[in-house]
Parts: structure tokens; sequence; C-alpha cells
């Protein structure tokens, strides 16, 4: 019997990447447990841990500048790790193996193979080709790794994200470039040594995850709880990537983007799947979608909900929902009568601290046909309403249209009040926009805060002759966050014309806007303005008292006579 030969391992890499890119000088206790269980069955390997900031110095010495750039693009720190172990075992060679990981027993991979890994097979991902990427082995300069590193660009170009969390970087990439190398040898060729792994607990929340050698031998195990949370393991200042790619934001995304499509965006009572998104048939009834169960910073985003251009309703109705169905937010979008529908809605909301696994869930009423197409979802810049916005309220004067809300002359009292949005403190400039045509003389706008619990600004503008405006703006100031923010139009009577949007822009100290807003508000400071409802209120009140005090003083006259 001949006795088999193994390669020897040379270099033992870990990879540990946190938000400050440093090395750290010690690891906490079962990590460090870890390493010097692998440094003691291979004590004559050089073990190395690449922090972050190693990593990007030895990537720009050894790869094209477009590797680092993916590398710095990826946001999930895990989804780098996956780039430097590729990388290191290309330029090195030798074992990589993740913190987690423990060793059971020595790696031994016979001479003659030149790579070693382990297929996994786990619920929700269906690429049958899927290696665990947590434990590897490799002589350096092989042509996997080679294909590997190169998709990785390829997707980070492409701002690919595939089915599942691990498509980008992972398992499944692993899988089919260790099949194209492959592919790419003389038949007959076997150098790949491939274990598998196997669940001993898959019932349980702990599942025992084992890693077995083609020769059965039990190499190691890893028992991490959570996919992406690597805080169970005593490390901080790391990322999740599950919440990140649920999220979109894997590339760096500015927009949160879920095309309909998407399997995470689940079709429910009404509504059928196609290639352009969740199509709705005229006359359904009931909820469309739920999910995606996304994970998003506390902090306020717009939402856009963007439709096929065939797309017609009167009305549909969405909420916003966390942990399990808690709603945060609902609206009903209820078109002007005359209107056919839109090609998209907009709508502001907040996250509250501690939020998880939201959900926008949306339901129509019989009078929808088209096409869902896309959420979009970002943090704003500055925020828009159209004046048929459901989040506007028609009040006193004005009539509602699909161009605006239209004030004829005579008409007199408050336009319109909304559309309770929650801000940040700030300096803010309110824009309201009017269509071309319109006139008048003077106007008020006016600002409160928290279910017009607190007044928060009243300007009047104009002059004693009507005139043509295209816009008016105020400035207003929170000096703490504010919810149930909503704005005023009064008319006096003067105004004929169309109110169409309402523009809402932060300004930032030391921009011009901000010099102006402060200027604004310091000319503004000591001016008391009364709202011409109170106005009419009052001079009718007057009005009321003048014939008895007319006819008051006539009886007195009688009687001095």
């Amino acid at each position: 019997m001949v006795d088999e030969k193994f390669q020897e391992v040379e270099y033992l890499h870990q990879v540990f990447i946190v938000d400050d890119f440093k090395t750290p000088a010690v690891l906490p206790k079962m990590l460090e447990e870890h390493a010097q269980i692998a440094r003691d069955f291979y004590p004559n390997a050089k073990y190395k841990l690449w922090g972050g900031e190693e990593l990007r110095r030895f990537l720009k010495q050894h790869f094209a500048p477009e590797v680092l750039e993916a590398f710095d693009t990826l946001t999930p720190y895990s989804y780098k790790c996956d780039l430097a172990r590729y990388c290191l075992m290309y330029v090195y060679g030798g074992i990589y193996f993740d913190l987690a990981v423990k060793m059971l027993n020595r790696w031994d991979i016979p001479s003659h193979y030149g790579m070693a890994a382990f297929t996994e097979v786990y619920p929700g991902m269906d690429c049958w080709a899927c290696v665990q990427t947590s434990l590897l082995w490799s002589r350096p300069g092989r042509r996997e790794w080679e294909i590997i590193i190169k998709e990785i660009v390829d997707n980070v170009r492409n701002r690919y994200y595939g089915p599942h969390d691990h498509y980008p970087t992972a398992g499944p990439l692993l899988g089919r470039s260790i099949a194209a190398a492959m592919l790419e040898q003389p038949p007959g060729t076997d150098d790949q040594y491939i274990g598998e792994i196997r669940y001993i607990t898959p019932e349980c929340e702990l599942q025992n995850v084992t890693f077995v050698s083609p020769d059965r031998t039990l190499v190691a195990a890893r028992n991490k709880l959570r996919a992406g949370d690597i805080a169970e393991l005593g490390v901080t200042g790391a990322n999740n990537y599950c919440h990140i790619w649920r999220a979109k934001t894997v590339y760096g995304e500015k927009q949160h983007i879920w095309k309909a499509t998407d399997r995470h965006l689940v079709v429910d009572e009404v509504g059928e799947r196609t290639a352009r998104g969740i199509y709705i048939p005229k006359g359904a009834q009931g909820r469309v979608m739920y999910g995606p169960f996304t994970q998003l910073p506390p902090g306020n985003y717009v939402m856009d909900i963007n439709f096929s251009e065939d797309t017609r309703y009167q009305k549909f109705y969405l909420d916003i929902a966390s942990d399990g169905g808690n709603v945060l937010f609902d609206v009903e979008f209820a078109l002007p009568a005359g209107a056919e529908g839109r090609h998209s809605e907009r709508v502001y909301f907040t996250v509250p601290e501690g939020a998880k696994d939201l959900e926008f869930r949306m339901r129509v009423f019989g009078d929808f046909s088209g096409t869902l197409e896309s959420i979009v979802v970002t943090r704003p810049e500055e925020y828009e309403w159209e004046a048929h916005n459901s989040r506007i309220v028609l009040d006193e004067a004005g009539t509602l249209t699909p161009e605006g809300i239209v004030i004829r002359q005579g008409e007199k009292g408050r336009v319109m009040y909304g559309p309770f949005v929650n801000l940040e403190p700030g300096l803010y400039e309110l824009r309201l926009e009017f269509d071309e045509n319109t006139t008048y003389s003077r106007i008020q706008i006016g600002v409160s805060g928290d279910w017009n619990k607190h007044k928060l600004a009243l300007r009047e503008m104009g002059s004693d002759r009507r005139s043509y405006h295209g816009e008016e703006k105020i400035f207003f100031k929170l000096t703490e966050p504010m919810g149930g923010v909503e704005f005023f139009l009064f008319v006096d009577g003067s105004f004929e014309g169309t109110l169409k949007k309402i523009h809402l822009q932060p300004t930032q100290p030391g921009s011009p806007a901000y010099s102006v807003g402060q200027a604004h508000l310091r000319e503004h400071a000591q001016q008391a303005v009364r709202p011409f409802s109170d106005q009419a209120a009052g001079a009718a009140q007057s009005a009321d008292h003048e014939p008895k005090k007319t006819l008051l003083t006539s009886l007195r006259r009688k009687l001095r006579l």
C-alpha cells in the first residue's frame, strides 16, 4: 500500500473588515481560539489576519485598478471579504477560513489537487453549483480565482443583485467559476477536491454547519446563528450584507429600487407577475402585493410608486408596515374627477428607530387597470406635492381639478392645508407654484407643526393692485424634529388662478438660500399677521354690531330732543 501524499499548507489567511478598516491587535476570545486551533494543525504555515487597510494596499499592488475600485464600491463588508479572499487565494494560495469557522481536524488535500472547497445546498438557493466560501484551499495562480475576480468586477459594474443575497460575490458565483475553470481543462482532468456542507440540526436555529471532505473527514464546523451578522462573535463596527442586499444598496446606491419582478415583493390576492411587473386587471379588488421586508436606517424618506404608461385608476391604497404588520403610515391615492390615473405617485414617510422588516402593501378597489413596475425609496433632498395630492386637503375656497386647485375671483378663506409631513430641524424654503395666468393682490401663506398645535409662520405678500404671480415663497425654521407639519394658503377674494404644486427645500448653512432665509426671518420676526378668514369673521362681527350702535345713537339723540 502506497502512503497518500498531501499538499503542504504554506499560508493561513483570515480577513477582518469593520468600520475603521484597522487590523485588530487582539481578536475576541472565541475567534482567537479558532485561529489558534488552525495554527496548531499547521504549525509550519504563515498565519495572517488581514484588515481593510492592508487589503486595499494588497489589491493595489497585485491587481488592475478596477479590482480595487470594485472592492471600494461594495458596501457590505462581507462582500469585500469575499473579493479579498479570492484575491489572496490567487496570489498566495493556502487556506482561507472565516472567523466563525472552527477547525476540527487537519484538512489533508491529496497532492494532485490544485484547489479545494465544499458544495452547499440550502433553502432559498436555486443554484445547484453553490459552493461555501468560508473554508477554501488553493495553490496560487489558479484559474478559478481569476474567473471569479473578473465576475465580481463585472457584477459591480453592472450593479447585479441576483435572486439571493449570495449571488453578487459568494456561493453561486464561486460554484460557477469552479465549473467554468474545469470546463477549460482537458477531459478526464480531476484537480478540484470538493467536499460538502452538512447541517447536523437543520430544524434548529443553531444548525451546526459542518464541513465534510470527500474522504469523509469532519474538517470543521461553524455555529454562527444568523447570516450576515457577526456581532454574536463579539465583533463591533460590522454591517449586515443581508440587510444591505434587501435594501438594494449593495453598490452604494442613493436610491433603494425594487422592481416589481423582484420575488421579495410578494403577489397577494390580486395581480399577476409578468416580465414588466405586477399586472392588475380592471375589476380586481383586494391586496396586490406586500414586501420586501427590508430594513432602512431611521429617518425621513420619499417613495415613488411607478406604473406602466397604460395604467388607469381613480384610487388605490398604500400602507407601510414593520415588524410583522405594525402600520407606520397609510394613504389613499384618490384622483380628482376627470383624471384617469398617473404613471407614478409620490409619498413621504418616516422610519422610526428600531423598525424592522419594512413592507409596502398596495390595495385596489376595482377601478385599477395596469402594471406596477417599481417602487423607489430615497432620502428626500427636497419635497414636492402636486396640489391634488391626497395629503393636501381642500378647505373653504377653490375647486380640485386634474391641473390643481382652481380658485375663482371672489372666493375667500383658507384654500388648503396639509400634507402633515415629518421634518428634521433646519431652515426651510416653502414655495407655492401657480399657473402662468394666476393674478391676485394679496395672499397669505402659513405653516404649523404637530398637527396644528404649533404656529410656525404666517406671511402676507402682495400689493394693493392685482398682478400676475408665478410663485410665492416663505421661510420657516425648526429647532427640533417636528411631525405633522402642514402648510396653508389663504385668499381674500382677489385671487384668480390655479395652485399647481407645493415645493419644500431644506437650506444648507452657508448657502445663498440660507442667507436669504435668515434675512427673511429677521425681517418678519415682529410682523403680526391676522389670517384673512379671521379678518372676514371680525368684519362680519363688526357689521352685525354696527346697526345696533347706530340705532342706540339715534335713540339717544331722540331722548335729548
